[in-house]
């Protein structure tokens, strides 16, 4: 049992997985009077509609049980055939009250609270047999909003039938000497107000009670700082999880990535199995920046997305090693280097103008250090 202090210091709102463990648990969000009240408009809608359907089951039944020979009152093999064949007359209205009770049912659970089953609602729990725990609960807020609601209830049902009654006085004194026919039509006209009457009278009760309900089943579920704490660690320790997290991460990475492509200055490539893009800034005191680098299928994604963009793309097989293996996406080229990409980036810069003026621009050959150069597995090449 929770101590008082445990449950002060319950201030936060419940996690979407405390809330998923709850349902698991069995811990759904119910209102007995709403479902209720969703249950008996949905019968008292179907007398109004079906009415004279089960009017005429009746009918039918009556007239079977109270038409016959005087045989069957010592024969007991025909009062059981008699009695088989009420109840075939009688099963398509019952069923049909049964079905109709079911989905008023299912629809209110649907609607408030959501629908669930786990075994674990009904496995016994011995922690409920404790005496001080029950004791506990009998003097809760919710035991006297219960007990009040109770009288509330009953006070408002007896009302309605009160009300019903008295409206339909005249017309309950005169059934008795009315035909079999519009006696039942009209008895079954009165239960049909009279349940509706109720239903209505609950349907307020239910709206005073969902919005208790609702704050109860949320109070119940409140967790602590350091019950967020343990959950996040618990969820983070789970393999899954951690995968999820880690494909996560590294798809927007390579969606912020693939992004930068659309603003580089220059993409280099080995031309098929590596790729680089960079952006410089001219006038600006940094270096140039590598903003994307992949091999084989992500390289050539790279100058796809180069080409769609109208990034100029330079074929250098040696930078572009140099330049995947030694830095990393965002990060600033190597200072020996620079001279190598200044020569690169300065062509890119200039092949517009030339062209522009119809003048001849030699495409520069870079020559890498011997500490730049690697082969396509990463190793220096000595």
């Amino acid at each position: 049992m929770e101590s008082d202090q445990d449950q002060d210091s319950k201030t936060e709102e419940p996690t979407t997985r405390r809330l998923e463990k709850a349902r698991e648990e069995g811990q759904i969000l119910r209102s007995q009077e709403f479902s209720v009240a969703v249950v008996l408009i949905a019968v008292a809608a179907s007398f109004w509609f079906l009415g004279g359907y089960f009017v005429e089951l009746l009918t039918r039944a009556f007239r079977y049980n109270l038409t016959f020979d005087s045989n069957v009152t010592v024969d007991s093999g025909e009062m059981m055939e008699r009695l088989s064949g009420t109840v075939g007359m009688l099963s398509p209205g019952v069923l049909l009250i049964m079905a109709i009770t079911v989905l008023g049912a299912v629809l209110a659970a649907a609607s408030f609270g959501g629908i669930g089953f786990t075994w674990k609602a009904i496995e016994p729990k011995f922690n409920k047999l404790n005496i001080l725990s029950g004791i506990k609960r009998m003097v809760s807020t919710r035991s006297l909003f219960e007990l009040a609601k109770s009288l509330f209830k009953s006070a408002i049902i007896a009302g309605s039938i009160y009300l019903t009654v008295s409206y339909f006085l005249e017309r309950l004194g005169s059934l008795s000497v009315l035909p079999f026919g519009p006696s039942l039509l009209s008895s079954g006209e009165i239960v049909m107000v009279g349940t509706l009457a109720i239903a209505l009278s609950l349907v307020l009760i239910a709206m005073i009670d969902m919005p208790f309900q609702l704050h109860e089943h949320r109070k119940k579920l409140r967790m602590s700082k350091q019950d967020i704490k343990d959950e996040l660690k618990e969820s983070e320790g789970r393999p899954e999880v951690r995968q999820r997290i880690r494909q996560r991460q590294r798809e927007v990475a390579m969606g912020q990535m693939m992004a930068a492509i659309e603003t580089a200055d220059v993409v280099i490539t080995n031309p098929a199995h590596f790729a680089v893009a960079l952006s410089y800034s001219p006038g600006s005191s940094e270096a140039p920046k590598l903003v994307a680098k992949g091999k084989n299928d992500i390289a050539f994604s790279i100058r796809r997305k180069a080409e769609s963009h109208n990034v100029p793309i330079f074929e250098a097989p040696m930078l572009a090693r140099a330049l995947y293996f030694t830095t990393p996406v965002n990060g600033i080229i190597p200072e020996d280097l620079y001279h190598t990409v200044a020569e690169v980036i300065a062509y890119i810069f200039n092949i517009n103008t030339f062209r522009r003026h119809n003048r001849p621009l030699k495409k520069p050959d870079p020559q890498l250090p011997r500490s730049m150069l690697f082969n396509s597995d990463g190793k220096p090449i000595e």
